[in-house]
């Protein structure tokens, strides 16, 4: 039984890189996460910071330099100066991820504290810390202090979206998100399990030619891993992620994105999991989500999953609105006639011109 669980949880990883959501409610279990919340706050405390960031989830490390990790948690009272961790109630989300809720104690007195946890690979780590309500970890992508600078006191070159090719600014720019720098809010849904996520594109760096963005996920989506893609004039492909490991040169979205168009990919992720998918751009329509009412272009993908003896499917419809990214994703996997369903809405989509 518990390597046909590994066999699933592969597979779903592997899922992470053909819908947005993910599939993890087929991974739900009984544990509960053990004390990951004190040694957490107790490295702080102890002067132990690497092995705090190190508890952090591989994805949201990708996004979090140690060096914005480590003043952002030290400058937190409680947590500098924490004493202990009591945890009384454990909220599942459908095996997504972990709530684990109570209070932190310390120098600085007592205060309500949670810590979200997935887990990956059969170990927890966080993707989160609220003390008092208030969350304690950078935002991904926010740069370390100092950071960027160039040596002997140069200004630093920030590469920016006003000045990408023509050729780099087609439907799939627009579609996917990478022309919006904005940090979008989503409320993924399991069965009665809703979780908070959020997903924001950087731009690294930019060529006539091709153009580098990090896509980084936080809270909820944080357990579908970060993503680096490169933007070229016949679409965007996918060259890295936190998550899967995968190395392929995967084509994410083609440059035009007319009623009709189809595209195939193939690729192994985690380096024992083969991915094929077909993707065919529907057309037009009108979808309502938290964050409004949007006019998108409706993308359906067929996939299967393989990994030894494990088989599965996933059947993904993306509605993406253009200069925002996507705004609704619903997803079905399907592994040995069990199907775990997920939608993911838009509920805060930034602003594009920020």
């Amino acid at each position: 039984m518990r390597s046909r669980t590994r066999g699933c949880r592969r597979l779903l990883l592997a899922t992470a890189l053909v819908v947005a959501t993910g599939c993890g409610p087929l991974v739900a279990s009984l544990d509960l996460g053990a004390d990951e919340a004190e040694t957490f706050a107790l490295a702080v405390a102890g002067g132990e910071p690497r092995r705090a960031y190190d508890m952090l989830c591989p994805p949201l490390r990708f996004g979090i330099p140690f060096e914005t990790f480590r003043p952002a948690v030290e400058a937190n009272p409680f947590l500098i100066g924490a004493t202990g961790v009591s945890i009384d109630t454990y909220r599942s989300g459908g095996g997504l991820a972990m709530v684990q809720s109570g209070w932190i104690a310390s120098t600085s007195g007592v205060a309500a504290a949670a810590f979200y946890l997935s887990k990956l690979d059969q170990a927890w780590c966080l993707t989160g810390v609220e003390i008092g309500g208030t969350p304690v970890l950078p935002a991904p992508g926010t740069p370390a202090a100092g950071a960027g600078a160039a040596r002997d006191g140069a200004a630093a070159t920030t590469p920016d979206r006003a000045q990408l090719a023509p050729a780099l600014r087609n439907d799939a720019y627009r579609a996917y998100g990478l022309a919006n720098p904005a940090t979008r809010r989503y409320r993924m849904t399991s069965g009665d399990e809703t979780a908070a996520g959020t997903q924001r594109a950087d731009l690294l760096e930019a060529s006539p030619t091709a153009a580098r963005f990090r896509v980084l996920r936080g809270g909820a989506l944080a357990a579908l891993g970060s993503l680096e893609v490169s933007l070229e004039p016949d679409g965007i492909h996918l060259i890295g992620s936190a998550q899967s490991g995968a190395t392929e040169r995967t084509l994410i979205l083609p440059a035009r994105l007319d009623p009709g168009s189809t595209w195939q990919s193939e690729h192994t992720a985690g380096g024992q999991t083969r991915v094929h998918a077909t993707d065919v751009v529907e057309g037009s329509e009108s979808v309502t989500v938290p964050a409004g009412t949007f006019d998108a272009i409706r993308v359906v993908s067929n996939a299967t999953l393989e990994s030894g003896a494990t088989r599965g499917t996933v059947h993904t419809v993306v509605w993406y609105a253009l200069d925002v990214g996507s705004v609704r994703t619903e997803s079905a996997t399907t592994i040995d006639g069990t199907t775990a369903r997920v939608v993911v809405e838009l509920v805060e989509r930034g602003d594009p011109g920020s």
